[in-house]
């Protein structure tokens, strides 16, 4: 079976993405060296690879929203839940 990008850019038979590889190829990263860290093989980065190249302006525009997003960080009433576990999570 050859590797293949579908929709929403995961990678086929993964619960990876494009934008997975791309943060490490935004590094330098070579294919041998993403595949020690997410569970997918060489010919899958090279398949994700080739359809950021080929899709390079919507990829980059998602992944840029991305970015943004995790900048931002949670809006206040997510914060507060998550506090609220944190206290939880620390008692047990």
């Amino acid at each position: 079976m050859s590797a293949r990008v579908i929709e929403y850019g995961k990678i086929e038979g993964t619960r990876t993405t494009v934008y997975h590889v791309l943060d490490y190829s935004t590094m330098n990263w070579t294919p041998e060296q993403i595949t020690e860290w997410l569970p997918i093989t060489v010919e899958q980065v090279n398949a994700a690879l080739e359809y950021i190249e080929a899709n390079k302006t919507h990829v980059m525009a998602e992944y840029q929203k991305m970015l943004d997003r995790c900048a931002r960080g949670n809006p206040p009433e997510i914060e507060e839940r998550l506090n609220k576990r944190r206290v939880l999570m620390r008692a047990w």
